[in-house]
Protein backbone atom coordinates (compact mmCIF):
# COMPACT_ATOMS: atom_id res chain seq x y z
CA UNK A 1 0.00 0.00 0.00
CA UNK A 2 2.86 2.49 0.73
CA UNK A 3 4.83 1.43 -2.51
CA UNK A 4 1.03 2.25 -4.26
CA UNK A 5 1.13 5.75 -2.56
CA UNK A 6 4.81 6.94 -3.11
CA UNK A 7 4.43 5.95 -6.44
CA UNK A 8 0.62 8.39 -6.55
CA UNK A 9 2.90 10.96 -5.27
CA UNK A 10 5.53 10.99 -7.46
CA UNK A 11 2.99 11.12 -10.69
CA UNK A 12 1.56 14.16 -9.00
CA UNK A 13 4.80 16.03 -8.59
CA UNK A 14 5.98 15.02 -12.32
CA UNK A 15 2.41 16.58 -13.48
CA UNK A 16 3.50 19.55 -11.41
CA UNK A 17 6.80 20.17 -12.85
CA UNK A 18 5.32 19.93 -16.10
CA UNK A 19 2.30 22.22 -15.65
CA UNK A 20 5.33 24.95 -14.65
CA UNK A 21 7.77 24.49 -17.36
CA UNK A 22 11.25 23.26 -17.53
CA UNK A 23 13.80 24.40 -15.33
CA UNK A 24 16.65 26.71 -16.22
CA UNK A 25 15.51 25.24 -19.65
CA UNK A 26 18.37 26.17 -22.54
CA UNK A 27 15.70 28.60 -24.63
CA UNK A 28 15.95 30.92 -21.22
CA UNK A 29 19.74 31.58 -21.02
CA UNK A 30 20.77 34.45 -23.23
CA UNK A 31 24.38 34.37 -23.92
CA UNK A 32 26.08 37.90 -23.67
CA UNK A 33 26.93 39.79 -26.12
CA UNK A 34 30.87 40.37 -26.29
CA UNK A 35 32.50 43.33 -25.66
CA UNK A 36 33.71 45.93 -28.22
CA UNK A 37 37.47 45.01 -27.41
CA UNK A 38 36.15 41.11 -27.48
CA UNK A 39 34.67 41.63 -31.09
CA UNK A 40 37.78 43.37 -32.36
CA UNK A 41 39.99 40.94 -30.76
CA UNK A 42 38.52 38.05 -32.45
CA UNK A 43 38.07 39.75 -35.49
CA UNK A 44 41.68 39.87 -36.03
CA UNK A 45 42.89 36.74 -34.47
CA UNK A 46 40.69 34.96 -37.23
CA UNK A 47 42.26 37.33 -39.76
CA UNK A 48 46.00 36.71 -38.51
CA UNK A 49 45.39 32.39 -38.67
CA UNK A 50 48.59 32.46 -41.04
CA UNK A 51 52.43 31.95 -41.10
CA UNK A 52 52.89 34.10 -44.81
CA UNK A 53 50.81 35.44 -47.66
CA UNK A 54 51.81 36.57 -50.57
CA UNK A 55 48.74 38.90 -52.99
CA UNK A 56 48.66 40.02 -56.58
CA UNK A 57 47.02 43.40 -56.28
CA UNK A 58 45.50 45.94 -59.06
CA UNK A 59 44.45 49.13 -58.43
CA UNK A 60 42.94 52.14 -59.95
CA UNK A 61 42.72 55.69 -58.95
CA UNK A 62 40.05 57.66 -59.83
CA UNK A 63 39.62 61.22 -59.40
CA UNK A 64 36.91 63.75 -59.25
CA UNK A 65 37.68 65.32 -62.65
CA UNK A 66 36.79 62.04 -64.51
CA UNK A 67 40.80 61.20 -64.93
CA UNK A 68 42.06 57.17 -63.20
CA UNK A 69 45.09 55.42 -63.37
CA UNK A 70 45.96 51.75 -63.11
CA UNK A 71 48.36 50.09 -60.87
CA UNK A 72 49.56 46.62 -59.86
CA UNK A 73 51.60 45.62 -56.93
CA UNK A 74 52.51 42.69 -54.83
CA UNK A 75 52.44 42.19 -51.15
CA UNK A 76 54.65 39.83 -49.08
CA UNK A 77 53.48 39.35 -45.13
CA UNK A 78 55.00 37.46 -42.31
CA UNK A 79 52.32 37.24 -39.61
CA UNK A 80 54.41 36.38 -36.28
CA UNK A 81 52.46 35.39 -33.14
CA UNK A 82 54.45 37.60 -30.88
CA UNK A 83 53.35 40.74 -32.86
CA UNK A 84 57.01 41.28 -35.08
CA UNK A 85 55.01 41.37 -38.20
CA UNK A 86 56.86 42.14 -41.70
CA UNK A 87 55.10 43.43 -44.84
CA UNK A 88 56.74 44.34 -48.64
CA UNK A 89 55.02 45.69 -50.97
CA UNK A 90 56.59 46.32 -54.74
CA UNK A 91 55.23 47.72 -57.87
CA UNK A 92 54.98 46.66 -60.97
CA UNK A 93 53.03 48.71 -62.94
CA UNK A 94 52.95 51.41 -64.25
CA UNK A 95 56.13 52.02 -65.37
CA UNK A 96 57.21 54.78 -63.36
CA UNK A 97 56.62 53.24 -60.35
CA UNK A 98 58.22 50.00 -60.96
CA UNK A 99 60.22 49.56 -58.53
CA UNK A 100 58.50 51.60 -55.49
CA UNK A 101 58.24 49.83 -52.52
CA UNK A 102 57.51 49.93 -48.80
CA UNK A 103 58.92 47.55 -45.82
CA UNK A 104 57.53 47.66 -42.58
CA UNK A 105 58.62 45.86 -39.43
CA UNK A 106 56.32 45.54 -36.47
CA UNK A 107 57.63 45.39 -33.14
CA UNK A 108 55.95 45.35 -29.50
CA UNK A 109 58.58 47.12 -27.34
CA UNK A 110 59.05 49.79 -29.77
CA UNK A 111 57.70 51.71 -32.33
CA UNK A 112 57.19 50.04 -35.58
CA UNK A 113 59.77 50.71 -38.89
CA UNK A 114 58.89 51.42 -41.83
CA UNK A 115 61.63 52.08 -44.97
CA UNK A 116 60.53 53.47 -48.95
CA UNK A 117 62.18 52.58 -51.96
CA UNK A 118 61.90 55.23 -54.83
CA UNK A 119 62.04 54.18 -58.47
CA UNK A 120 64.83 56.75 -58.73
CA UNK A 121 67.00 55.89 -56.44
CA UNK A 122 68.89 52.88 -55.08
CA UNK A 123 69.03 52.71 -51.71
CA UNK A 124 66.05 53.10 -49.34
CA UNK A 125 65.33 55.85 -47.14
CA UNK A 126 63.27 54.93 -43.64
CA UNK A 127 60.14 57.09 -43.11
CA UNK A 128 59.59 59.29 -39.51
CA UNK A 129 57.10 59.13 -37.41
CA UNK A 130 55.66 62.22 -38.95
CA UNK A 131 55.16 60.32 -41.79
CA UNK A 132 52.38 57.82 -40.71
CA UNK A 133 49.26 60.02 -42.38
CA UNK A 134 50.81 60.53 -45.30
CA UNK A 135 49.45 58.44 -48.69
CA UNK A 136 51.35 55.80 -50.11
CA UNK A 137 52.13 55.40 -54.00
CA UNK A 138 49.23 57.66 -54.73
CA UNK A 139 46.46 55.39 -52.95
CA UNK A 140 44.42 56.11 -50.72
CA UNK A 141 46.46 53.85 -48.05
CA UNK A 142 48.38 55.55 -45.57
CA UNK A 143 51.94 54.44 -44.38
CA UNK A 144 50.04 53.70 -41.05
CA UNK A 145 47.31 51.98 -42.72
CA UNK A 146 50.00 49.88 -44.59
CA UNK A 147 51.15 48.83 -40.59
CA UNK A 148 47.46 48.10 -39.32
CA UNK A 149 45.45 46.82 -41.72
CA UNK A 150 47.31 43.29 -41.37
CA UNK A 151 46.15 43.77 -37.43
CA UNK A 152 45.85 46.31 -35.54
CA UNK A 153 47.39 46.22 -31.94
CA UNK A 154 44.14 46.26 -29.73
CA UNK A 155 46.04 47.80 -26.54
CA UNK A 156 46.82 50.76 -28.42
CA UNK A 157 43.26 51.95 -28.87
CA UNK A 158 40.26 52.26 -26.60
CA UNK A 159 37.10 50.86 -28.05
CA UNK A 160 33.47 51.46 -27.41
CA UNK A 161 30.15 49.25 -29.36
CA UNK A 162 28.53 52.26 -30.76
CA UNK A 163 25.32 50.20 -32.12
CA UNK A 164 24.38 46.97 -33.68
CA UNK A 165 23.03 48.17 -37.10
CA UNK A 166 22.06 45.32 -40.23
CA UNK A 167 23.87 43.29 -38.46
CA UNK A 168 27.11 44.65 -37.78
CA UNK A 169 28.45 45.64 -34.53
CA UNK A 170 29.31 49.28 -35.02
CA UNK A 171 32.72 49.90 -32.78
CA UNK A 172 34.20 52.91 -32.34
CA UNK A 173 37.94 52.84 -32.16
CA UNK A 174 40.13 56.04 -30.85
CA UNK A 175 44.04 55.90 -30.30
CA UNK A 176 45.30 56.02 -26.45
CA UNK A 177 46.94 59.19 -25.33
CA UNK A 178 50.70 57.37 -26.07
CA UNK A 179 49.41 56.18 -29.60
CA UNK A 180 50.57 58.39 -32.06
CA UNK A 181 47.75 57.96 -35.05
CA UNK A 182 46.80 60.03 -38.09
CA UNK A 183 43.06 59.57 -37.17
CA UNK A 184 40.99 61.31 -34.28
CA UNK A 185 38.69 57.44 -34.45
CA UNK A 186 37.53 54.64 -36.67
CA UNK A 187 34.42 53.66 -36.86
CA UNK A 188 34.31 49.79 -37.71
CA UNK A 189 31.70 47.67 -39.35
CA UNK A 190 32.13 43.57 -38.30
CA UNK A 191 29.72 41.25 -38.91
CA UNK A 192 28.70 38.18 -36.86
CA UNK A 193 30.92 36.05 -37.98
CA UNK A 194 33.63 38.97 -37.05
CA UNK A 195 34.82 40.03 -40.82
CA UNK A 196 35.31 43.85 -41.41
CA UNK A 197 32.38 45.16 -43.81
CA UNK A 198 33.55 48.05 -43.39
CA UNK A 199 35.84 51.04 -41.63
CA UNK A 200 35.11 54.57 -41.16
CA UNK A 201 38.04 57.35 -40.54
CA UNK A 202 37.82 60.58 -38.81
CA UNK A 203 40.45 63.25 -37.96
CA UNK A 204 40.73 64.54 -34.67
CA UNK A 205 37.81 67.21 -35.16
CA UNK A 206 35.29 64.62 -35.98
CA UNK A 207 35.43 65.47 -40.04
CA UNK A 208 34.86 62.21 -42.10
CA UNK A 209 38.07 61.98 -44.21
CA UNK A 210 38.15 58.49 -46.17
CA UNK A 211 35.45 55.22 -46.18
CA UNK A 212 36.70 51.59 -46.76
CA UNK A 213 34.28 49.45 -48.59
CA UNK A 214 35.41 45.76 -48.27
CA UNK A 215 33.48 43.22 -50.25
CA UNK A 216 33.71 39.81 -51.96
CA UNK A 217 34.22 38.59 -48.13
CA UNK A 218 35.23 34.74 -48.19
CA UNK A 219 35.29 33.24 -44.86
CA UNK A 220 37.01 29.85 -44.01
CA UNK A 221 35.45 27.05 -42.24
CA UNK A 222 38.19 28.29 -39.35
CA UNK A 223 36.51 31.66 -39.28
CA UNK A 224 39.59 33.17 -41.79
CA UNK A 225 38.34 35.77 -43.44
CA UNK A 226 39.58 37.51 -46.77
CA UNK A 227 38.07 40.66 -48.69
CA UNK A 228 39.27 40.07 -52.36
CA UNK A 229 37.83 44.06 -53.02
CA UNK A 230 38.29 47.09 -51.44
CA UNK A 231 36.60 50.36 -52.55
CA UNK A 232 37.87 53.72 -50.55
CA UNK A 233 36.31 56.47 -51.42
CA UNK A 234 38.46 59.65 -49.65
CA UNK A 235 35.98 62.57 -49.03
CA UNK A 236 38.65 64.66 -48.05
CA UNK A 237 40.75 64.40 -51.56
CA UNK A 238 37.46 63.55 -53.72
CA UNK A 239 39.00 60.35 -55.45
CA UNK A 240 38.58 56.99 -54.76
CA UNK A 241 40.51 53.77 -54.84
CA UNK A 242 39.19 50.55 -56.32
CA UNK A 243 41.47 47.33 -54.99
CA UNK A 244 41.00 43.85 -56.35
CA UNK A 245 43.33 41.16 -54.94
CA UNK A 246 43.62 38.88 -58.22
CA UNK A 247 45.78 36.16 -56.68
CA UNK A 248 46.59 35.28 -53.08
CA UNK A 249 48.80 31.98 -51.54
CA UNK A 250 49.23 31.78 -48.22
CA UNK A 251 51.34 29.33 -45.92
CA UNK A 252 54.89 29.06 -48.76
CA UNK A 253 57.32 29.20 -46.33
CA UNK A 254 58.47 32.90 -47.53
CA UNK A 255 62.39 33.42 -47.35
CA UNK A 256 63.26 36.33 -44.30
CA UNK A 257 65.66 37.46 -47.31
CA UNK A 258 62.09 38.56 -48.48
CA UNK A 259 61.43 41.47 -45.78
CA UNK A 260 64.77 42.69 -46.04
CA UNK A 261 66.02 46.25 -47.40
CA UNK A 262 68.18 44.34 -49.46
CA UNK A 263 65.35 42.65 -51.04
CA UNK A 264 63.47 45.69 -51.54
CA UNK A 265 66.44 47.26 -52.95
CA UNK A 266 66.86 44.95 -55.69
CA UNK A 267 66.25 45.84 -59.34
CA UNK A 268 63.80 42.85 -61.46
Amino acid sequence: MNKIKSAVFLLSVAFLLLALGPIGSVDKIIPAEPTAEQIMERSWQLYRQLNTEQESVSAIIKEQGGSSQAKTFTRWIKYDSAGEDKVVIKFTEPVLDKGLGLLTWRHIKSNDEQWLKLPSQDKVRRLALGDQGKYFAGLDFTYEDARQLIGERIGQFNYRLLEIRAGDYLIEARPNPVTDSAYGKRIFWINKKFAVNKIEYYDENGKLIKTQENSEIKISENGLWRSDRVIITNQSLQRTTQVKFTERKIDLGLSPETFTKRFLERRE
